[in-house]
């Protein structure tokens, strides 16, 4: 059972606005220019396990994902959804596979009659098995804290593992 969610559709056209504007960004490097990117997996870049559609170079991943909550089965799937930024290049200059970085969004669905929804914010690391700028294996950990109807309940790790385009 879904239900609609009013800012879903905004949090999707503030990312695409995002990525659309960035896709024709330059910096001094060489190689650093944008690309569209797409994954899927299960963990903090796929909204559970589901697909994300992101634009990247060589130190940047922004990117919004929708999927199912990772507790949740298929056939309980709910509307899942977020939208972050990891940026690599943060241990040592020439480290591209390793990132860091912040995402927010909806993460799960209480399997209660009134299907309360758990909306936060996590942090995290990925690593790039071929450089972020590269498609491979994403593998990775982070933590988030949430509220479901405005109590602060949800503070859940969150293991990464997926494949970037």
């Amino acid at each position: 059972m879904t239900t609609n969610n009013p800012y879903k559709f905004l949090i999707h056209a503030i990312a695409f606005l995002a990525m659309s504007l960035g896709s024709n960004a330059r910096a001094d490097e060489g190689d650093s220019r944008w690309k569209l990117s797409g994954g899927l997996g299960i963990g903090m870049l796929h909204a559970g396990y589901g697909i994300n559609l992101a634009v990247k170079n060589d130190r940047n991943l922004v990117f919004t994902a929708v999927g199912c909550g990772q507790s949740a089965w298929l056939y309980r799937c709910g509307d899942q959804f977020s939208i972050g930024y990891f940026r690599s290049g943060l241990i040592g200059n020439r480290s591209r596979r390793h990132a860091f970085g912040l995402y927010a969004g909806q993460f799960e669905r209480s399997e209660t009659t009134s299907h309360e929804e758990t909306r936060g914010l996590g942090a995290g690391y990925v690593y790039f098995a071929n450089g972020m700028r590269a498609g491979g294996l994403t593998l990775g950990l982070g933590y988030e804290v949430g509220q479901t109807d405005g109590r602060t309940d949800h503070h859940e790790f969150r293991v990464q593992l997926g494949f970037q385009f």
